[in-house]
């Protein structure tokens, strides 16, 4: 950016401190939320569901996508370090790769589960016989295994062309000038985008026809749902509604904003200060998808927060084992059997349990 070497223009200052504080954000809170994710979601209560197992995926893939999207885009704005032209034989073909696998492997894994919970709410027997925890595994492995091979061309189409250059192939000059960015803004922003939209749209549907049938059949209030009693249906539709609408605010305007970039004015070099700004904006606005699902999880998910107590609790009552255990293990000296506690005594494993 020459045009910001002498920070002529406020946008440049902008531009400067959002990605010298806001990507090292996201790659804090990201990183350690997600780890949580991934901690509570294979907890046993929180495996009986098929979201749990979407959910537990997406963690993996956001962790993915932080590390090997966000990090490098920030060296590359605040220390000027392209990884790919650093390390050409390492990051050529491997950085973009990843990318498009983590970022669209995220994006799909929100419009199944945003399908898979219409027909959830649509149908009982469907969800009793079809939309099973072993059907989202083999789905979720599916779709992976699509997103995986998905942008391997890369490996073909990028080579290393000098010591410090990463380029495209000749060959594919026509193919990544102006057919990919169509094929990924078609694949992976409008289509999923459209099944995330229509799906949420669905799952209200459903759910308000679901009242009003059970009101005509039984005016009294309702203590159990449709589902034959689970009680953690209209919790995990919440919690996917509210991941699907934070998605939609992150990555539309990040859409449109890229469908528009040759149209802003670049004449002059405030004209590309201004534009540097808003592209800087905009992607990290379209991080921010990937960083907080462990809040929003949080947030409007009762299953997920009552696991998330229960696990606090678990790791509290260890370390206050451990507590009572080591002043004992390092007192040395003259210990004998009758006087060394390994573990919790008898009245205080009675008590935990009581406790549990």
């Amino acid at each position: 950016m020459s045009y910001c070497d002498n920070f002529e223009f406020g946008e440049c200052y902008a531009t400067y401190w959002i990605w010298r504080t806001i990507p090292i954000f996201f790659l804090a809170v990201g990183t350690c939320g997600n780890l949580l994710n991934l901690i509570i979601l294979v907890r046993p209560r929180m495996r009986k569901y098929t979201t749990s197992v979407y959910l537990f995926a997406l963690a993996i893939s956001d962790l993915v996508f932080l590390w090997t999207t966000v990090l490098p885009r920030t060296l590359e704005n605040v220390q000027d370090i392209d990884l790919s032209n650093m390390y050409p034989k390492v990051f050529c073909q491997t950085l973009p790769w990843m990318n498009h696998v983590s970022g669209g492997y995220s994006v799909w894994l929100l419009a199944v589960m945003s399908v898979e919970r219409m027909l959830m709410t649509k149908s009982i027997l469907l969800a009793r016989t079809k939309l099973t925890v072993k059907n989202a595994v083999i789905c979720s492995f599916v779709l992976f295994v699509i997103c995986f091979l998905f942008p391997l061309h890369y490996f073909i189409g990028f080579e290393v062309q000098s010591v410090l250059a990463c380029e495209w192939n000749e060959h594919f000059g026509d193919f990544y000038g102006d057919i990919w960015p169509v094929i990924v803004l078609v694949v992976l922003n409008i289509i999923p985008m459209v099944l995330i939209i229509t799906g949420n749209i669905g799952i209200i549907r459903n759910v308000i026809k679901q009242k009003q049938q059970l009101q005509r059949v039984n005016p009294l209030p309702q203590t159990t749902n449709v589902h034959g009693g689970n009680k953690t249906v209209k919790p995990m539709s919440k919690m996917l509604f509210i991941i699907s609408t934070v998605f939609v605010i992150s990555t539309i305007p990040f859409t449109i904003f890229q469908i528009l970039w040759l149209q802003l004015d670049n004449s002059t070099p405030h004209a590309l200060a201004r534009r540097d700004l808003l592209d800087t904006f905009f992607e990290n606005l379209l991080y921010a998808n990937f960083t907080f699902n462990f809040f929003l999880y949080f947030v409007s998910g009762s299953l997920f927060k009552q696991e998330w107590n229960a696990f606090v609790k678990s790791v509290s009552q260890h370390l206050g084992a451990f507590n009572r255990v080591a002043p004992l293990a390092n007192a040395g000296g003259t210990e004998t059997p009758n006087t060394i506690t390994v573990g919790p005594t008898l009245a205080e494993s009675h008590r935990l349990n009581s406790v549990n």
